[in-house]
């Protein structure tokens, strides 16, 4: 701290009240958290105080690595005061386990925790217990922390074929390990997600995976899919199916876990279980028997068990269920005149509870994610309250996992709009690296990393500072701190200085998908001016008298032709009163929902693989990463130019080898001009 308030003397007089006020204030906070929550007298004092001291830390750290970008510090001060910072993240951790630890061994009382629960021998102020600072200074130099604040989403997943990947696992003893399943088959990777390879395809015709466990007791992995339960063991080969029913609604399967020695299994109708090691499958018998149960978790004593609008519990100990969480109805999606349901409207009929979760750290502390909100029980359901929303309808929330403990209240959600961030009561979106919105799931294996299965493939979540180390060193190189070039001269392999803006990408794509503002005011306009035009009627009528007759004169047997007798009208009509209000413009009403929301989605993906493909081209511009990688990079600027040329009809690349000719050729004729300008 004194070396950063002291280093912050040197910094120019503009940043007095900008980052210099910020990293003094950061870095002070850190140790005055500290002594606050060590001095305390009470469990949740102590710790909440650590977790503001641990924000703090990160915070400062943020700061840092902003002074690097802005060339006001260098390289090596700046990694070794990012790295001081880690160690103090560590050893707070630490403190924060041990608080724990001796929370741990009082009594606690009925269901809830006694907010006033003391730590015994809990020091007074001015005499601290010398063993906890040993501790958590210890822990300082042999521990490193963890945050996922600035990360970048890398891609990942080779060998996976379809593009859609569904759901995710990992090995809990073995992080190493990964599946992903897609809506045909479940890949398996051992090198940590870089490489997978098919391992399980789902029989018949409903082959949707729903959930995927790993059972680290047997070693196995079972597959919940639409046909019903098939396991194996965890290298993928010599499947089985474990459970299968008649009824069309049991035989999916939506979610499994394993409790001790029995085995619990959600399908579409009705919770099921059995014994680890017996084969015959019985259902609850209660009111679990009769609905969907989509989600399942545990922690110490109690089972939970998410339907669509309600979440139980299983008490292990008395064998009891009951009801800890209702949603309420969820309302069935809305039909207009022309038989349209728009997107929206139809993923609003999915079941208002989707996810329930537990936290490892404290099994008191429940999560319960639905479509109106994410609610948080600290006393195991006893009572709720609602966090802050995400700046994106949760109607379409596809994942959950927390990543904080109970006092910090990390959460990451994966829904339709893309990944978002929970952190201190605020929501920020986690986009960068990832060139899709849809997040079908997350997981998080022992080491903290993150996978996401999306509609682009599989992703994980890296740790970093706020810029790359490529990005850092682009930086620092650069003459001038307050300005840089984004991309190096004309003839370098991310071609950034040969691309078109994004406003002509957004053109571009508007108009190869037909989703242009105008075509909608064109529908209107067309529909008022309708009705000055008459409706046109045509009549044509044929006489009472027979064409064909028979002779009723001599010849009785012949049939003679008569005269025919033929009339026609011609009628023309206006109704007025459309130009007003035309009955089309309810069908236009419907199609223009639609079309907004198909053109919203299409510029949020353009725009997410433009600037991808841009921050991919600023790490190739530094030049300072290692020939696989900086491979690895020219090769996913190819696969976004790809993707943006798909949205665009292929205008993408034409218009960038367009504007790559044209600087060739004015920098030849500058050539040119110089070298006659010289010899004249």
């Amino acid at each position: 701290m004194t070396e950063i308030h002291k280093f912050c003397e040197t910094l120019p007089q503009w940043e007095q009240f900008r980052k210099r006020d910020q990293i003094e204030r950061s870095s002070s906070s850190v140790p005055d958290n500290i002594a606050e929550g060590y001095t305390a007298y009470y469990y949740n004092d102590k710790t909440k105080s650590m977790f503001v001291a641990r924000k703090e830390a990160g915070e400062t750290q943020n700061h840092i690595a902003a002074l690097l970008a802005k060339n006001y510090l260098n390289s090596d001060k700046a990694t070794d005061w990012i790295n001081r910072y880690e160690r103090v993240i560590a050893g707070i951790n630490s403190f924060i386990n041990y608080i724990r630890d001796k929370r741990a061994q009082t009594d606690r009382k009925g269901r809830g925790k006694d907010p006033d629960s003391r730590i015994t021998g809990s020091p007074s102020p001015g005499f601290p217990d010398f063993r906890i600072t040993c501790l958590a200074l210890f822990a300082c130099l042999t521990t490193l922390g963890f945050t996922y604040q600035s990360s970048v989403w890398q891609k990942v997943g080779s060998g996976i074929y379809e593009p859609a990947v569904v759901r995710m696992a990992v090995h809990p003893q073995n992080p190493s390990v990964t599946f992903a399943a897609t809506d045909r088959a479940l890949y398996r990777s051992s090198d940590g997600g870089k490489q997978y390879q098919s391992v399980f395809q789902a029989p018949g015709e409903l082959e949707g995976i729903n959930d995927i466990y790993i059972d680290p007791r047997a070693d196995n992995i079972y597959v919940a899919a639409d046909t019903g339960l098939y396991f194996g063991p965890a290298a993928g080969k010599n499947w089985q199916r474990s459970f299968y029913s008649s009824d069309e609604r049991s035989r999916k399967c939506l979610a499994i876990l394993r409790v001790e020695e029995t085995l619990y299994l959600g399908t579409g109708g009705g919770l099921f279980y059995k014994p680890a090691r017996e084969n015959t499958w019985v259902p609850v018998g209660n009111e679990l028997s009769r609905k969907a149960v989509n989600h399942i978790a545990s922690g110490g004593r109690f089972i939970y068990f998410a339907t669509d609008d309600a979440v139980y519990d299983l008490d292990r100990k008395t064998s009891g269920y009951s009801r800890i969480f209702t949603a309420g109805i969820a309302p069935a999606a809305a039909v207009d005149e022309s038989g349209v349901v728009s997107e929206s409207e139809g993923e609003a009929a999915r079941p208002l509870v989707r996810f329930v979760r537990v936290a490892q750290d404290d099994d008191t502390t429940i999560y319960v994610a639905t479509a109106r909100g994410i609610y948080l029980s600290g006393d195991r359901g006893a009572h709720w309250r609602l966090l802050a929303n995400p700046p994106v309808g949760l109607e379409t929330l596809n994942a959950f996992i927390i990543l904080g403990e109970e006092e910090d209240q990390r959460l990451l959600v994966g829904t339709k709009g893309g990944a978002f961030l929970f952190d201190d009561g605020r929501w920020t979106p986690m986009y960068q690296g990832m060139e899709t919105n849809r997040v079908n799931d997350l997981v998080k294996d022992a080491r903290g990393r993150v996978y996401a299965a999306t509609d682009a493939g599989v992703f994980y979540l890296s740790t970093g500072q706020a810029l790359s180390s490529a990005s850092a060193n682009f930086f620092t190189q650069t003459q001038n701190p307050h300005r840089f070039d984004l991309f190096p001269p004309s003839g370098n392999k991310s071609g950034g200085d040969t691309d078109p803006t994004i406003q002509q990408v957004h053109r571009w794509a508007i108009a190869y998908a037909e989703v242009d503002p105008q075509k909608i005011k064109s529908w209107r306009s067309l529909a008022r001016s309708r009705a000055f035009l008459p409706q046109l009627s045509v009549g044509l009528d044929r006489g009472d008298g027979e064409v064909f007759h028979w002779d009723t004169g001599t010849n009785p047997d012949t049939l003679l032709k008569g005269r025919d007798l033929l009339s026609w009208d011609v009628s023309l009509s206006w109704n007025l009163g459309d130009v007003v209000w035309s009955t089309d413009q309810t069908t236009i009403d419907s199609r223009s929902k639609l079309m907004v929301e198909l053109r919203e989605d299409v510029l949020d993906q353009v725009t997410r693989l433009y600037f991808e493909r841009r921050r991919l081209q600023v790490e190739l511009a530094a030049d300072a990463l290692e020939p696989p990688a900086q491979f690895d990079k020219e090769l996913r600027v190819e696969e976004l130019t790809a993707l943006l040329d798909a949205f665009t009809g292929g205008k993408f690349s034409r218009r960038s080898s367009d504007i790559s000719r044209q600087s060739s050729d004015v920098g030849y004729q500058s050539e040119i001009w110089k070298s006659r300008s010289s010899e004249n």
